[in-house]
C-alpha cells in the first residue's frame, strides 16, 4: 500500500512527481532552520511540464512569512509550465523559521502539490 508523501519531502532529494499534497488550494507550511539565517531568496522545482502529473496543483502565489512575527519577506507567483524557478525575497531577514502561505495553485480545487524548496542565504 502506497502512502502519501509528508511535508518533510518539500525538503529532501528531489524525485520526480513526487511532492507534498494538501487538501484545497491553500495552505501553509512553516519550515524551522538549524540556526538563524539571512534569507535572499527561495526556490521551488517541480517535475517538467511534459513529464508532470501535477501541473494544475502547482502552487501558484506564494507567500513568504518571517515565522518569527510574521513580518512578510516576499511574495511571487510561479509558473506551472517552469521546473525550476527562484525569487529573490523583497524583504531578505536573519530569522529561525520561515513560513510559506500557498495562496493559490494553477486550477485544481481538489488538493495542492509541494515539490522541493530550497531556502538561499544572503
Amino acid at each position: 500500500k502506497r502512502h502519501p508523501l509528508g511535508p518533510e519531502t518539500v525538503l529532501a532529494p528531489f524525485v520526480e512527481n513526487a511532492c507534498w499534497a494538501f487538501a484545497g488550494n491553500n495552505g501553509t507550511l512553516t519550515i524551522k532552520l538549524r540556526q538563524r539565517t539571512l534569507v535572499g531568496s527561495v526556490s521551488f522545482q517541480k517535475t517538467e511540464a511534459p513529464l508532470s502529473f501535477f501541473l494544475a496543483q502547482a502552487p501558484k502565489n506564494v507567500e513568504v512569512v518571517d515565522a518569527n512575527g510574521g513580518a512578510i519577506l516576499g511574495s511571487f507567483e510561479s509558473r506551472a509550465d517552469v521546473s525550476f524557478q527562484t525569487f529573490q525575497l523583497a524583504k531578505p531577514k536573519e530569522t529561525d523559521s520561515v513560513t510559506f502561505n500557498f495562496k493559490s495553485n494553477h486550477g485544481s480545487a481538489e488538493f495542492t502539490c509541494v515539490g522541493k524548496i530550497r531556502l538561499h542565504a544572503v
